[in-house]
């Protein structure tokens, strides 16, 4: 169970209510220089109504907020970091259902196995991060594991000229 401090809320008032109730704020790998953060219900409702700038915005000022420096001393756009250089976020990058179905996408691709007659599948997708509606969740992955069982018996009574 989640403990809510009240003064939590309103502890850093510069910073946007989507952003802090982010599950996380965290680069996708050692040292990257992209920071991936996950939003979800009325807070990913929010950011689809909001500008690239906009959350930029939100971003940098949550940002400023866990460095040493004062803020007064930095640019409202821009972050100093342990080397001596300035950075800032530069670009907000989204994702789609079309990118959800790109990973369900089996080996060789569909349009591959169309044109070839039947050759043999030799890698299929499964988890709730290739279900386009119910990512993120256990029925999600259960789904898309129905969806690819489907796939192997379709394909292989296709092989079989069922």
């Amino acid at each position: 169970m989640a403990f809510h401090r009240p003064d939590s809320e309103w502890r850093h008032k510069k910073i946007p209510w989507w952003m802090r109730r982010t599950a996380s704020l965290s680069p996708i790998y050692k040292n990257s220089g992209v920071l991936l953060s996950w939003f979800a219900g009325k807070e990913a409702l929010e950011l689809e109504t909001l500008s690239d700038e906009e959350i930029i915005d939100g971003v940098s000022t949550t940002l400023s907020s866990f460095l040493s420096q004062p803020r007064k001393q930095m640019s409202s756009n821009s972050h100093e970091v342990s080397n001596g250089k300035e950075k800032s976020p530069g670009s907000v990058v989204g994702s789609s259902g079309d990118d959800l179905d790109a990973l369900a996408e089996p080996l060789p691709s569909s349009d591959t196995l169309e044109s070839a007659g039947s050759p043999p599948l030799q890698i299929l997708f499964a988890g709730e991060a290739t279900h386009r509606t119910h990512y993120s969740t256990t029925h999600g992955a259960y789904f898309s594991g129905l969806r690819e069982a489907s796939r192997l018996l379709q394909h292989y009574r296709r092989a079989a000229g069922v």
